[in-house]
């Protein structure tokens, strides 16, 4: 029956809060690799928690602000995409992405797949193919409709067509970047179809919901996330307040770190774009950590640091908050905000990602899930055949040598790729996106042959 008590967005909450996809992100790297123990900072799980709640309420203020011009911008949506958005990405984040786009597209690769592997397609192949529920429709998935479909789909265009869908002016801008960026795989064409008839951003060719999830995102990875990593003593969040509040005006002497960061931070952003423009998001980031009136050197946990920290936060995202306007349909930041945005960023990637044991770390990261892919393939195909690497003779007990869960991602792949080889491939790639980093390790771990003994193990 037609539910008059929730709108399909407030029922597809529900439907990805209690999908396995979005309980596996509590096991998912966000920045740093998953620890035992009570983890404090923030996995995948809680960022795309703060993701929904804050694009959501960037979509209020809209509706608050600019009711004329906000009337295709549906909160709820928001909120839907922010929790689907990275439900595709494997385990050990962004790593394993690069490392699956680099292999798949490998042109020796036996399990060479056209459009290989991208962490946002995913996050759509699993709302709309992978994903189960009670009534689920017939093509699979979670029924989104076309609205928060449209939200959670940051890049509308299949592999190699960017250039196509947001017209070459733009791809230029960055095209390196565009190449590695899509939002649905070719053969889930029909799931995005969906969306295309329904035509409902003809005129803007985006839907705004999308855009302010996406924004939401950077807000979240550029504050939320270098607070993490002060509290942990990795990102002198102190030195570098002081050193912009310095450059503003304050006599506070030399501050050496914020010296060594900021001639990081200049070189990099200045990489991409001009002098000026690098010096203006950096005036803007000033303004934020003027708010940062941290009181001590290192983070201990006081009330006082915590009212510091809890008072930088708040500031940030409503200096975001209140940049927002509505131009052409879409939501949009100024270019000074979000370009300090992007300086905030990279004090995550010179202090914690560039970082030489999370570098050697990420080094092994590749290696698992290189060999984890090629390993599983040639598994699938042991299982269905008595050709290639592993020979023997077949018979009806062969496929219970695969997990069931692998057993059915190969079955239902009958209409994803055209080749055996690529069938597999995709439904391996299906299968390695639905593990925890610690799956990962634990079934690498067995497939190298470590732990014969058979025993609970949890990516079975």
């Amino acid at each position: 029956m037609t539910e008059g008590w929730r709108t399909p967005q407030q029922r597809e909450m529900d439907g990805i809060l209690y999908s396995s996809a979005w309980r596996r992100l509590r096991g998912v790297t966000q920045v740093m690799p998953i620890t035992g123990g009570v983890n404090k900072t923030h996995d995948r799980l809680t960022h795309s928690l703060k993701v929904a709640q804050v694009g959501m309420r960037f979509a209020q203020y809209l509706r608050f602000t600019d009711a004329a011009s906000s009337e295709m911008i549906i909160p709820e949506a928001v909120y839907v995409a922010g929790m689907a958005h990275d439900l595709g990405h494997p385990p050990f984040g962004h790593i394993a992405e690069n490392e699956l786009q680099r292999i798949l597209t490998h042109k020796d690769y036996k399990w060479r797949l056209e459009d290989s592997f991208e962490g946002n397609a995913q996050s759509f192949r699993i709302l709309t193919r992978l994903a189960k529920k009670r009534s689920e429709p017939p093509e699979g998935g979670l029924g989104l409709s076309v609205e928060s479909l449209a939200a959670c789909t940051k890049y509308p265009w299949a592999y190699g067509q960017a250039k196509a869908v947001i017209g070459e002016d733009a791809y230029n801008k960055n095209p390196s970047y565009f190449d590695r960026k899509w939002g649905y795989y070719n053969s889930d064409q029909r799931a995005w179809q969906r969306v295309l008839d329904a035509d409902l951003y003809a005129d803007i060719g985006y839907s705004p919901n999308a855009k302010l999830m996406d924004i939401a995102d950077d807000v979240t990875f550029a504050i939320h996330d270098i607070l993490d990593y002060f509290r942990r003593h990795l990102i002198p969040l102190h030195e570098i307040g002081a050193g912009l509040r310095r450059e503003a005006g304050i006599e506070m002497g030399r501050i050496k770190e914020y010296d060594r960061f900021d001639a990081y931070a200049m070189n990099s952003l200045t990489i991409a774009k001009d002098l000026n423009t690098t010096v203006r998001n950096k005036m803007a980031a000033k303004e934020w950590l003027s708010h940062l009136d941290y009181p001590g050197a290192r983070y201990s946990d006081t009330d006082e640091e915590r009212r510091a920290l809890h008072n930088f936060e708040t500031e940030a995202v409503r200096a975001v908050q209140d940049s927002l306007t509505i131009n052409h349909g879409l939501p949009q930041i100024p270019d000074e905000v979000r370009l300090a945005l992007e300086y905030l960023k990279e004090l995550t990637w010179f202090y914690v990602i560039n970082h030489p044991h999370l570098s050697a770390s990420q080094m092994g990261q590749r290696r698992i899930i290189r060999e984890l892919h090629e390993w599983i393939c040639l598994w699938v195909e042991s299982s269905q055949s008595n050709e290639g690497d592993y020979k023997y003779e077949r018979d009806e007990r062969d496929t219970q040598r695969l997990p069931g869960r692998l057993q059915s991602l190969y079955q239902s792949s009958k209409d994803s790729e055209t080749t055996e080889e690529a069938r597999i491939s995709r439904s391996v790639v299906d299968f390695i996106s639905s593990l925890t980093d610690a799956e990962a390790i634990s079934l690498h771990h067995q497939l190298g042959g470590a732990n014969p003994a058979i025993e609970e193990v949890s990516w079975l």
